[in-house]
């Protein structure tokens, strides 16, 4: 089994867990690319209101051959 650091996060006075999708990909043993289409399926099914409370975009670097991009 896969261990997951969750962050907390202050979100108006309230400490909420979260996680990233990364973390879920690697958890669930998923492509991350395949999580992200499924993000994206459950933001088009939910008030924009949840979607705004429950995922949050955010940016990472990663590291190829090349160096990081």
């Amino acid at each position: 089994m896969h261990e997951i650091l969750i962050d907390v996060k202050e979100v108006s006075g309230k400490a909420i867990p979260a996680v990233t999708s990364l973390q879920v990909a690697e958890v669930f043993e998923k492509q991350h690319k395949n999580v992200l289409q499924d993000i994206d399926r459950i933001l088009s099914q939910v008030p924009e209101i949840f979607g705004r409370l429950n995922f949050e975009p955010s940016e990472y670097e990663l590291k190829n051959n090349l160096g990081f991009r």
